[in-house]
């Protein structure tokens, strides 16, 4: 069998616009099967597309983004997934009746993914966790610290709440025994994997800003374990960072020159940029560039097509600008930048909601 896995991870904190990348190149692409390991902390948006028109944004916690591209491969929620069903079975009903994407019939969850219960959420409301470093209280941290101690439930245990909503649950572990059995992707003996990561790397759990962290590693190496991919099949990992990376609200850890939203938006020309975190509401906090963070998402995370992202936040006059000539000079020179020092030129730059690509 001959398989290429392709990598998304973020490169800052998060909210870097990982669901809009994946869904470009989920539509561009068109890999076989399309992995996800993301819990239901983090919500990725992305446009919805008929023939090049925008339907709308859909808001993914559990399903990859890439999915709302790509509508012919597979989808696998793998065993480093942690699930919180209702939350599932919602996704699945809205795209499938808002927007018409199937989902059901090529949707396959490991019974071995990690599933959070009330009392999970009730643990972190009770303990404060957003107080205490950031959390957003949705039984992830607790879900996965129960299953290091081997008391953790998973999908097996909820198998039949999976069938009443039509969810086809399978004792497979590797992606790629999943390929080749009679799960029926076809009879493909090659073909190409798009492993969608979530969150960002600075908040990895064996990252520098522990205990400012998620639950999990957020990197490329971690989201390949969780998914029992090997290292060897990697292709091409894509990192996504902003213009601006942002933190949670609350003590949610250091971030590097931050600024008010006001600044920014008087600086970009906007009445008001402010961002609502997707999963908690709340009021994002932001900083400048973090050179230093991006080097380091480069290096650890072996990334070798770099997307930029919210490049309209350098000035209001590059929102929708699809061509490198179109940007203001400050927005080149900024890109420019951050090529020299880190080495590498972006394969791709979003300066719009939608997308408004700029490809290399």
């Amino acid at each position: 069998m001959t398989v290429a896995v392709d990598v998304i991870t973020g490169a800052a904190f998060g909210s870097e616009g990982k669901g809009l990348a994946a869904e470009m190149i989920g539509r561009r692409y068109k890999h076989d099967l399309i992995v996800s390991v993301n819990s239901s902390q983090a919500g990725h948006t992305s446009p919805v597309f008929e023939n090049d028109s925008l339907l709308g944004y859909m808001v993914t916690r559990q399903l990859p983004a890439a999915a709302l591209g790509n509508r012919t491969a597979k989808v696998f929620l793998a065993p480093g997934s942690v699930i919180r069903a209702h939350v599932l079975f919602e996704e699945i009903e809205q795209i499938e009746n808002q927007f018409k994407v199937p989902i059901r019939n090529r949707l396959y969850v490991s019974a071995f993914a990690s599933v959070i219960t009330d009392e999970d959420i009730r643990y972190e409301e009770e303990e404060k966790m957003w107080e205490k470093g950031g959390s957003t209280q949705e039984g992830v941290g607790r879900a996965v610290s129960l299953r290091a101690i081997r008391k953790g439930a998973i999908v097996r245990d909820v198998r039949d709440e999976f069938a009443r909503h039509g969810v086809q649950v399978i004792d497979e572990v590797d992606p790629l025994e999943l390929i080749s059995t009679h799960y029926t992707l076809g009879s493909i003996r090659s073909g190409n994997v798009l492993l969608e990561g979530s969150q960002g790397f600075g908040l990895s759990t064996f990252y520098k800003f522990y205990p400012y962290c998620t639950s999990r590693p957020a990197t490329t190496a971690g989201f390949l374990a969780m998914a029992n991919l090997s290292p060897k099949l990697v292709r091409n990992v894509y990192g996504v960072t902003r213009t601006f990376p942002i933190r949670v609200a609350g003590n949610s850890g250091p971030l590097h020159e931050e600024l008010d939203w006001a600044t920014l938006s008087k600086e970009a020309g906007y009445d008001d940029l402010t961002e609502i975190t997707t999963v908690t509401k709340r009021i994002r906090r932001i900083g400048r560039f973090d050179m230093d963070l991006y080097k380091s998402a480069l290096e650890i995370n072996g990334i070798t097509h770099p997307i930029l992202t919210f490049a309209n936040y350098l000035g209001k006059e590059n929102e929708g600008v699809t061509t490198w000539e179109g940007l203001t000079d400050n927005a080149k020179k900024f890109i420019q930048n951050v090529e020299a020092v880190s080495g590498i030129g972006f394969w791709a730059i979003s300066t719009a909601k939608s997308g408004g690509w700029i490809l290399s």
